[in-house]
Protein backbone atom coordinates (compact mmCIF):
# COMPACT_ATOMS: atom_id res chain seq x y z
CA UNK A 1 0.00 0.00 0.00
CA UNK A 2 1.39 3.60 -0.93
CA UNK A 3 2.80 5.23 2.18
CA UNK A 4 4.13 8.69 0.25
CA UNK A 5 1.31 10.78 -0.60
CA UNK A 6 1.78 14.85 -1.58
CA UNK A 7 -1.30 15.34 1.04
CA UNK A 8 -2.95 13.33 3.84
CA UNK A 9 -6.45 14.41 4.90
CA UNK A 10 -7.41 13.43 8.61
CA UNK A 11 -11.09 13.43 9.58
CA UNK A 12 -13.73 12.45 6.84
CA UNK A 13 -16.31 14.82 7.87
CA UNK A 14 -17.51 18.13 6.21
CA UNK A 15 -14.18 19.86 6.26
CA UNK A 16 -12.15 16.78 5.47
CA UNK A 17 -14.64 15.81 2.51
CA UNK A 18 -14.95 19.68 0.82
CA UNK A 19 -10.82 19.56 1.23
CA UNK A 20 -10.57 16.35 -0.91
CA UNK A 21 -13.56 17.25 -3.18
CA UNK A 22 -10.84 20.66 -3.79
CA UNK A 23 -8.15 18.82 -4.65
CA UNK A 24 -10.18 17.06 -6.97
CA UNK A 25 -11.07 19.95 -8.72
CA UNK A 26 -8.08 21.77 -8.81
CA UNK A 27 -6.74 18.52 -10.12
CA UNK A 28 -4.56 16.99 -7.33
CA UNK A 29 -5.34 12.87 -6.72
CA UNK A 30 -1.66 12.60 -4.91
CA UNK A 31 -3.80 12.71 -1.42
CA UNK A 32 -5.21 9.93 1.13
CA UNK A 33 -8.14 10.53 3.43
CA UNK A 34 -7.71 8.73 6.80
CA UNK A 35 -11.37 8.63 8.28
CA UNK A 36 -11.33 6.64 11.80
CA UNK A 37 -15.01 5.59 11.62
CA UNK A 38 -16.43 2.81 9.07
CA UNK A 39 -18.43 5.62 7.17
CA UNK A 40 -18.19 9.73 6.55
CA UNK A 41 -19.95 12.86 8.17
CA UNK A 42 -17.85 12.50 11.44
CA UNK A 43 -20.57 14.53 13.94
CA UNK A 44 -23.43 15.23 10.41
CA UNK A 45 -24.28 11.55 10.12
CA UNK A 46 -28.06 9.47 10.28
CA UNK A 47 -28.36 6.69 11.45
CA UNK A 48 -31.39 4.19 10.91
CA UNK A 49 -33.58 2.37 14.01
CA UNK A 50 -37.09 0.39 13.12
CA UNK A 51 -36.84 2.11 9.43
CA UNK A 52 -36.61 5.46 11.40
CA UNK A 53 -33.59 8.18 10.09
CA UNK A 54 -32.01 9.58 12.76
CA UNK A 55 -29.57 12.47 12.92
CA UNK A 56 -26.80 12.50 15.53
CA UNK A 57 -28.08 15.49 17.67
CA UNK A 58 -30.70 18.14 15.82
CA UNK A 59 -29.08 20.26 13.10
CA UNK A 60 -29.91 22.19 10.57
CA UNK A 61 -29.00 23.76 7.16
CA UNK A 62 -29.41 27.15 6.30
CA UNK A 63 -30.28 27.94 2.66
CA UNK A 64 -27.89 31.23 2.71
CA UNK A 65 -24.52 29.36 3.36
CA UNK A 66 -22.65 30.86 0.45
CA UNK A 67 -21.32 27.08 0.80
CA UNK A 68 -24.62 25.57 -0.59
CA UNK A 69 -24.02 27.61 -3.83
CA UNK A 70 -20.20 26.81 -4.04
CA UNK A 71 -19.03 23.64 -2.53
CA UNK A 72 -22.60 21.62 -1.93
CA UNK A 73 -25.18 22.83 -4.31
CA UNK A 74 -28.64 22.82 -2.46
CA UNK A 75 -30.00 21.16 -5.16
CA UNK A 76 -28.41 18.08 -4.65
CA UNK A 77 -29.89 17.82 -1.55
CA UNK A 78 -33.43 17.46 -2.46
CA UNK A 79 -33.85 19.86 1.36
CA UNK A 80 -36.96 20.20 3.19
CA UNK A 81 -37.53 23.38 4.63
CA UNK A 82 -38.67 24.71 8.06
CA UNK A 83 -41.50 27.21 8.71
CA UNK A 84 -39.16 30.59 8.71
CA UNK A 85 -39.80 31.14 12.23
CA UNK A 86 -40.74 29.03 15.32
CA UNK A 87 -44.01 28.14 18.10
CA UNK A 88 -43.04 30.09 20.95
CA UNK A 89 -44.50 29.78 24.25
CA UNK A 90 -45.70 33.19 25.10
CA UNK A 91 -47.21 32.17 28.22
CA UNK A 92 -47.21 29.15 30.71
CA UNK A 93 -49.03 26.43 28.74
CA UNK A 94 -49.93 28.82 25.66
CA UNK A 95 -47.86 28.88 22.19
CA UNK A 96 -47.91 31.51 19.26
CA UNK A 97 -46.21 31.64 16.26
CA UNK A 98 -43.07 33.75 15.94
CA UNK A 99 -42.39 34.16 12.10
CA UNK A 100 -40.32 36.29 9.72
CA UNK A 101 -43.15 38.84 8.44
CA UNK A 102 -41.89 38.70 5.34
CA UNK A 103 -42.36 34.65 4.51
CA UNK A 104 -45.11 34.17 6.35
CA UNK A 105 -47.22 37.78 5.94
CA UNK A 106 -50.57 35.37 7.23
CA UNK A 107 -48.94 35.14 10.46
CA UNK A 108 -48.19 38.99 11.05
CA UNK A 109 -51.79 39.93 13.31
CA UNK A 110 -52.03 36.74 15.34
CA UNK A 111 -48.50 35.65 15.86
CA UNK A 112 -46.22 36.44 18.89
CA UNK A 113 -44.73 39.16 16.85
CA UNK A 114 -47.88 41.20 17.04
CA UNK A 115 -47.51 41.06 20.87
CA UNK A 116 -43.86 42.07 21.17
CA UNK A 117 -43.71 45.60 23.05
CA UNK A 118 -43.32 48.17 19.93
CA UNK A 119 -39.75 49.43 21.02
CA UNK A 120 -38.62 45.69 20.59
CA UNK A 121 -39.83 45.26 17.18
CA UNK A 122 -37.67 48.27 16.33
CA UNK A 123 -34.89 47.55 17.65
CA UNK A 124 -35.39 43.81 16.08
CA UNK A 125 -35.68 45.45 12.71
CA UNK A 126 -33.00 48.08 13.14
CA UNK A 127 -29.90 45.45 13.99
CA UNK A 128 -31.90 43.08 11.63
CA UNK A 129 -30.84 45.34 8.31
CA UNK A 130 -27.95 46.77 10.20
CA UNK A 131 -26.92 42.73 9.90
CA UNK A 132 -28.04 42.09 6.33
CA UNK A 133 -26.15 45.00 4.76
CA UNK A 134 -23.04 43.89 6.51
CA UNK A 135 -20.81 41.25 4.60
CA UNK A 136 -20.18 37.73 6.63
CA UNK A 137 -16.34 38.63 7.47
CA UNK A 138 -17.03 41.85 9.34
CA UNK A 139 -20.15 40.30 10.89
CA UNK A 140 -17.80 37.59 12.73
CA UNK A 141 -14.86 39.83 13.70
CA UNK A 142 -14.57 38.47 17.42
CA UNK A 143 -16.75 41.39 19.37
CA UNK A 144 -15.26 40.46 22.85
CA UNK A 145 -18.32 40.85 24.38
CA UNK A 146 -20.96 37.82 25.01
CA UNK A 147 -24.33 38.22 23.29
CA UNK A 148 -26.46 38.71 26.69
CA UNK A 149 -24.02 41.97 26.51
CA UNK A 150 -25.00 42.87 22.97
CA UNK A 151 -28.49 42.68 23.41
CA UNK A 152 -28.68 44.59 26.51
CA UNK A 153 -26.82 47.13 24.75
CA UNK A 154 -28.51 47.64 22.14
CA UNK A 155 -31.61 48.23 24.38
CA UNK A 156 -33.67 45.09 24.29
CA UNK A 157 -35.96 44.28 27.35
CA UNK A 158 -35.44 40.98 29.62
CA UNK A 159 -38.85 39.88 28.39
CA UNK A 160 -37.85 40.05 24.90
CA UNK A 161 -34.12 38.27 25.77
CA UNK A 162 -36.28 35.31 27.97
CA UNK A 163 -39.05 35.05 25.07
CA UNK A 164 -37.17 34.31 22.04
CA UNK A 165 -33.25 35.45 22.17
CA UNK A 166 -32.80 32.96 24.73
CA UNK A 167 -34.35 30.15 23.82
CA UNK A 168 -33.89 30.23 19.67
CA UNK A 169 -30.23 31.54 19.90
CA UNK A 170 -29.55 29.43 23.22
CA UNK A 171 -30.55 26.05 21.32
CA UNK A 172 -28.64 27.50 18.31
CA UNK A 173 -24.89 27.94 20.59
CA UNK A 174 -26.14 25.05 23.00
CA UNK A 175 -25.96 27.86 25.32
CA UNK A 176 -29.25 29.16 27.93
CA UNK A 177 -26.75 31.84 29.53
CA UNK A 178 -26.05 33.49 26.08
CA UNK A 179 -22.33 33.60 26.78
CA UNK A 180 -21.37 33.14 23.38
CA UNK A 181 -19.71 35.75 21.14
CA UNK A 182 -21.64 38.20 20.33
CA UNK A 183 -20.33 38.26 16.70
CA UNK A 184 -21.77 34.51 16.28
CA UNK A 185 -25.04 36.07 17.32
CA UNK A 186 -25.44 38.81 14.61
CA UNK A 187 -23.73 36.87 12.17
CA UNK A 188 -26.78 33.87 12.48
CA UNK A 189 -29.28 37.01 12.83
CA UNK A 190 -28.56 37.55 8.78
CA UNK A 191 -28.68 33.90 7.81
CA UNK A 192 -31.61 33.27 9.52
CA UNK A 193 -33.70 36.50 8.15
CA UNK A 194 -32.48 35.94 4.52
CA UNK A 195 -32.47 32.26 4.65
CA UNK A 196 -34.30 29.38 5.32
CA UNK A 197 -33.48 26.09 7.74
CA UNK A 198 -33.73 22.78 6.08
CA UNK A 199 -32.84 19.12 6.28
CA UNK A 200 -31.66 17.21 3.37
CA UNK A 201 -33.95 14.38 2.01
CA UNK A 202 -33.61 11.65 4.32
CA UNK A 203 -31.79 13.40 6.80
CA UNK A 204 -28.33 15.52 7.44
CA UNK A 205 -26.09 12.60 6.71
CA UNK A 206 -26.99 13.13 3.40
CA UNK A 207 -24.64 16.15 3.03
CA UNK A 208 -21.68 13.97 3.81
CA UNK A 209 -22.66 11.22 1.97
CA UNK A 210 -23.38 12.83 -1.21
CA UNK A 211 -19.67 14.54 -0.98
CA UNK A 212 -18.50 10.86 0.01
CA UNK A 213 -19.83 9.47 -2.87
CA UNK A 214 -18.14 11.54 -5.53
CA UNK A 215 -14.50 10.67 -4.17
CA UNK A 216 -12.54 7.59 -5.98
CA UNK A 217 -12.43 4.62 -4.24
CA UNK A 218 -9.65 4.40 -2.87
CA UNK A 219 -9.01 7.98 -1.65
CA UNK A 220 -10.65 7.45 1.71
CA UNK A 221 -9.63 4.91 4.26
CA UNK A 222 -12.08 4.24 6.54
CA UNK A 223 -11.22 2.31 10.22
CA UNK A 224 -8.25 4.42 10.05
CA UNK A 225 -6.83 6.20 13.42
CA UNK A 226 -4.06 8.77 13.54
CA UNK A 227 -1.69 8.13 16.56
CA UNK A 228 0.69 11.14 15.92
CA UNK A 229 2.17 13.73 13.81
CA UNK A 230 5.94 14.46 13.31
CA UNK A 231 7.61 16.88 11.34
CA UNK A 232 10.82 15.01 9.46
CA UNK A 233 12.89 16.33 6.78
CA UNK A 234 10.97 14.70 4.10
CA UNK A 235 7.78 16.04 5.31
CA UNK A 236 5.09 15.15 7.65
CA UNK A 237 5.27 11.72 9.58
CA UNK A 238 1.34 10.23 10.00
CA UNK A 239 1.76 6.98 12.75
CA UNK A 240 -1.26 5.17 12.38
CA UNK A 241 -2.58 3.69 16.08
CA UNK A 242 -2.92 0.11 14.68
CA UNK A 243 -0.26 -2.06 12.96
CA UNK A 244 2.04 0.61 13.20
CA UNK A 245 1.92 1.83 9.52
CA UNK A 246 3.98 4.90 8.61
CA UNK A 247 2.73 7.49 6.05
CA UNK A 248 4.44 10.43 4.82
CA UNK A 249 2.62 13.47 3.66
CA UNK A 250 4.05 16.86 2.04
CA UNK A 251 1.31 18.28 3.38
CA UNK A 252 -1.44 17.84 5.67
CA UNK A 253 -5.27 18.46 6.87
CA UNK A 254 -6.44 17.91 10.12
CA UNK A 255 -9.93 18.23 9.39
CA UNK A 256 -10.97 16.24 12.39
CA UNK A 257 -13.21 17.46 15.65
CA UNK A 258 -11.42 20.05 17.95
CA UNK A 259 -10.13 17.65 20.40
CA UNK A 260 -8.57 15.30 18.30
CA UNK A 261 -6.85 18.38 16.37
CA UNK A 262 -5.68 19.93 19.64
CA UNK A 263 -3.71 16.44 20.56
CA UNK A 264 -2.70 15.90 16.88
CA UNK A 265 -1.44 19.59 16.70
CA UNK A 266 -0.13 19.64 20.08
CA UNK A 267 -2.11 22.63 20.72
CA UNK A 268 -2.38 21.36 24.41
CA UNK A 269 -5.53 21.00 26.17
CA UNK A 270 -8.53 20.11 24.22
CA UNK A 271 -11.22 22.77 23.88
CA UNK A 272 -14.05 23.44 26.33
CA UNK A 273 -17.04 21.40 24.90
CA UNK A 274 -20.61 21.47 25.59
CA UNK A 275 -22.74 18.60 25.37
CA UNK A 276 -26.71 17.77 24.68
CA UNK A 277 -28.98 14.86 24.17
CA UNK A 278 -31.82 14.21 21.81
CA UNK A 279 -34.49 12.43 22.60
CA UNK A 280 -37.25 10.74 19.65
CA UNK A 281 -40.10 9.72 19.88
CA UNK A 282 -42.29 7.71 17.47
CA UNK A 283 -45.84 8.10 17.13
CA UNK A 284 -49.18 7.07 14.79
CA UNK A 285 -50.30 10.83 15.13
CA UNK A 286 -48.83 14.17 14.99
CA UNK A 287 -48.81 16.53 17.70
CA UNK A 288 -48.63 19.41 15.97
CA UNK A 289 -49.58 20.74 11.84
CA UNK A 290 -46.66 22.57 9.76
CA UNK A 291 -43.18 22.74 9.89
CA UNK A 292 -42.06 24.49 12.66
CA UNK A 293 -39.91 24.18 15.63
CA UNK A 294 -41.13 24.52 19.12
CA UNK A 295 -39.58 26.60 21.69
CA UNK A 296 -40.59 25.90 25.58
CA UNK A 297 -40.45 28.68 28.02
CA UNK A 298 -37.26 28.05 29.97
CA UNK A 299 -38.73 27.83 33.28
CA UNK A 300 -38.76 24.62 35.01
CA UNK A 301 -38.39 22.77 32.09
CA UNK A 302 -36.12 20.34 30.46
CA UNK A 303 -36.21 21.07 26.92
CA UNK A 304 -34.59 23.31 25.00
CA UNK A 305 -36.61 23.06 21.62
CA UNK A 306 -38.78 20.06 19.90
CA UNK A 307 -39.63 19.59 16.37
CA UNK A 308 -42.21 17.02 14.47
CA UNK A 309 -39.40 16.17 12.10
CA UNK A 310 -41.74 14.24 9.90
CA UNK A 311 -43.92 17.12 9.28
CA UNK A 312 -40.67 18.85 7.91
CA UNK A 313 -39.68 15.61 5.50
CA UNK A 314 -42.07 12.44 6.10
CA UNK A 315 -39.11 10.23 4.80
CA UNK A 316 -37.23 9.82 8.17
CA UNK A 317 -40.30 7.63 9.55
CA UNK A 318 -42.00 4.68 8.07
CA UNK A 319 -44.89 5.45 6.49
CA UNK A 320 -48.10 6.17 8.57
CA UNK A 321 -45.45 6.60 11.53
CA UNK A 322 -44.09 10.18 12.86
CA UNK A 323 -40.94 10.91 13.82
CA UNK A 324 -40.03 13.89 17.03
CA UNK A 325 -37.04 15.23 17.97
CA UNK A 326 -36.01 16.86 21.52
CA UNK A 327 -33.04 18.50 22.64
CA UNK A 328 -32.08 18.58 26.00
CA UNK A 329 -28.71 20.69 27.09
CA UNK A 330 -29.00 19.41 30.66
CA UNK A 331 -30.01 16.01 31.53
CA UNK A 332 -30.36 16.83 35.42
CA UNK A 333 -28.06 13.54 35.86
CA UNK A 334 -31.63 11.87 35.45
CA UNK A 335 -30.78 7.94 33.55
CA UNK A 336 -32.14 7.38 29.76
CA UNK A 337 -36.05 6.45 31.20
CA UNK A 338 -36.75 8.98 33.86
CA UNK A 339 -35.14 11.37 31.13
CA UNK A 340 -37.86 10.44 28.13
CA UNK A 341 -40.29 10.51 30.63
CA UNK A 342 -39.69 14.04 31.76
CA UNK A 343 -39.15 15.32 28.20
CA UNK A 344 -42.56 13.73 27.39
CA UNK A 345 -43.94 15.61 30.21
CA UNK A 346 -42.38 18.79 29.26
CA UNK A 347 -44.03 18.29 26.16
CA UNK A 348 -47.49 17.47 27.46
CA UNK A 349 -47.62 21.28 28.97
CA UNK A 350 -47.81 22.44 25.38
CA UNK A 351 -49.67 19.27 24.16
CA UNK A 352 -51.27 17.29 26.52
CA UNK A 353 -51.79 14.58 24.23
CA UNK A 354 -48.02 13.60 24.19
CA UNK A 355 -48.64 11.79 27.37
CA UNK A 356 -50.45 8.45 25.39
CA UNK A 357 -49.57 9.28 22.03
CA UNK A 358 -45.61 9.57 22.22
CA UNK A 359 -43.09 6.30 22.34
CA UNK A 360 -39.69 6.27 23.15
CA UNK A 361 -37.92 5.02 20.34
CA UNK A 362 -34.33 6.08 20.83
CA UNK A 363 -32.23 8.64 22.86
CA UNK A 364 -28.38 9.90 21.18
CA UNK A 365 -26.10 11.72 23.43
CA UNK A 366 -23.88 14.13 21.87
CA UNK A 367 -20.94 14.94 24.49
CA UNK A 368 -18.61 16.94 22.09
CA UNK A 369 -21.84 18.89 20.40
CA UNK A 370 -19.73 22.22 19.95
CA UNK A 371 -16.57 23.87 21.16
CA UNK A 372 -17.53 26.77 23.65
CA UNK A 373 -17.39 29.94 21.56
CA UNK A 374 -17.68 32.93 24.53
CA UNK A 375 -15.35 36.10 23.66
CA UNK A 376 -11.86 34.78 25.55
CA UNK A 377 -12.20 30.51 23.67
CA UNK A 378 -13.02 32.74 20.20
CA UNK A 379 -9.72 34.98 20.71
CA UNK A 380 -7.81 32.37 22.18
CA UNK A 381 -9.05 29.93 18.30
CA UNK A 382 -7.73 32.53 16.34
CA UNK A 383 -4.63 33.24 17.74
CA UNK A 384 -2.82 29.69 17.92
CA UNK A 385 -0.87 28.90 15.11
CA UNK A 386 0.35 25.95 13.79
CA UNK A 387 3.66 24.04 12.69
CA UNK A 388 5.16 23.93 9.09
CA UNK A 389 2.79 21.94 6.70
CA UNK A 390 0.06 22.04 8.99
CA UNK A 391 -3.35 22.80 7.62
CA UNK A 392 -6.70 22.96 10.36
CA UNK A 393 -9.85 22.82 9.19
CA UNK A 394 -13.18 22.47 11.35
CA UNK A 395 -14.84 24.21 14.03
CA UNK A 396 -11.90 26.08 15.61
CA UNK A 397 -10.70 27.96 12.24
CA UNK A 398 -13.85 30.34 12.13
CA UNK A 399 -16.82 29.02 13.94
CA UNK A 400 -18.38 25.91 14.71
CA UNK A 401 -21.50 25.92 11.52
CA UNK A 402 -22.00 23.75 8.30
CA UNK A 403 -20.92 27.13 6.70
CA UNK A 404 -17.15 27.42 8.48
CA UNK A 405 -16.79 22.91 8.10
CA UNK A 406 -17.38 23.37 3.92
CA UNK A 407 -15.52 26.19 3.45
CA UNK A 408 -12.42 26.03 5.92
CA UNK A 409 -11.79 22.55 4.14
CA UNK A 410 -11.71 23.89 0.98
CA UNK A 411 -10.06 27.04 1.89
CA UNK A 412 -7.18 24.84 3.94
CA UNK A 413 -6.56 22.41 0.20
CA UNK A 414 -5.95 25.83 -1.80
CA UNK A 415 -3.89 26.84 0.69
CA UNK A 416 -1.87 23.82 0.54
CA UNK A 417 -1.89 24.09 -3.06
CA UNK A 418 -0.27 27.11 -2.88
CA UNK A 419 2.45 26.02 -1.28
CA UNK A 420 3.91 23.32 -3.78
Amino acid sequence: MKSKFRVVIIGGGLSGLSAAHTLLDRGCRDFVLLERNAVPGGRVRTVEKDGFRLDLGFQVGLSSYPAFRRILPLRLLEPRFFGAGALVEEQPGEIRCLAHPLRHPSKISNGIFSKLPLADRARLVKQAVECIFRDDQSLLEPTGQTALTWLKQKGFTDAMIDSFFRPFFGGVFLDNELETDASLLRYYLKKFIIGRAFVPRGGMGEMSQRLADEIPIGKIRYRTEVGTITHTDDGVLISLEEGGERITAGKVIIATDPGALAKLSGWGDPPEFRPTKVIYYRSDERLYQGPWIVLPSKGNGIVQHFVQMTNVDPSLAPKGQSLLSATVLDDRGLDDEMLAAEVKKDIARLFPEAETLLETLCIIPVPAALPVQDPEAISGYRQHTFGEGIFPAGDLVSNASLQNALQSGRDAALKVLDRY
